[in-house]
């Protein structure tokens, strides 16, 4: 079963439990970790047992509650546990729509599993591509009408 940590800011200890590619994305936003607390409503951490799954991190992109953005940073054990962190994932996108209109994510271009990743939930590409820093992304959004006529 997955227990989830709200936390002010990412321990050391989950730093060395993410992924390759989230350490890396990490280590490239050193510059604007600071501003990443900043600007996040929430940032949890998954477990199943003492092992961290993933971060997830959400930023309000309005007062009104038109959307949020939210960033992921996986761990080892997210391999292992796929399918729970999976339908855990599915139900707090969906709570989540209740509250926001809109969920959006920017993954990395050559981040090709993270695509995959969030196409798999139903996140929709936006045309064009943005700049973060030295990194190149593709933005994704998922809105509540595309589930209920997924369904």
């Amino acid at each position: 079963m997955i227990r989830i940590k709200r936390v002010v800011a990412i321990s050391a200890k989950v730093i060395m439990e993410f992924d390759e590619h989230s350490k890396a994305e990490w280590k490239t936003h050193k510059a604007v970790r600071h501003q990443l607390y900043q600007h996040s409503k929430a940032i949890w951490v998954l477990y199943i047992g003492s092992k961290p799954l993933c971060v997830i991190g959400l930023i309000e992109l309005s007062l009104l509650g038109s959307g949020c953005e939210i960033y992921f940073f996986l761990c080892h054990a997210a391999k292992k546990h796929l399918r729970t962190l999976i339908n855990f994932l599915r139900r707090a996108f969906h709570r989540c729509l209740k509250l926001y209109h809109a969920i959006t994510v920017s993954i990395d271009v050559k981040h090709k599993a993270g695509e995959r990743f969030v196409r798999f939930f139903g996140f929709r590409e936006n045309p064009g591509e943005i700049k973060l820093g030295n990194i190149t992304c593709k933005h994704f959004e998922l809105r509540s009408s595309w589930l209920l006529r997924a369904h």
